[in-house]
């Protein structure tokens, strides 16, 4: 079971995180790839480019509703193993 405490980003100037802290633990881009995160890593990214870029267009706004779904469970997921 994971146990999460925290978690953190930290964004560039072109909306893009170049690095994630679990429980205090940094991954970049040279690490994130080969730990269990990098699935939330590349949803949070796609999460934060659709908020930033005011997309209106309609396959846009499916996009984010099924980014936004992709979302909802990372969070169940952290929930679930909180304790």
């Amino acid at each position: 079971m994971i146990k999460l405490n925290n978690i953190s980003f930290k964004v560039d100037e072109d909306n893009d995180i170049y690095e994630l802290t679990v429980n205090d633990e940094v991954f970049t881009l040279d690490t994130i790839y080969d730990s269990k995160y990098a699935t939330l890593f590349d949803d949070l990214n796609v999460v934060i480019d659709l908020d930033t870029n005011f997309i209106t267009t309609t396959n846009a706004l499916i996009k984010k509703e099924y980014m936004n779904k992709r979302m909802d469970k990372h969070v169940d997921f952290l929930k679930q193993n909180k304790d």
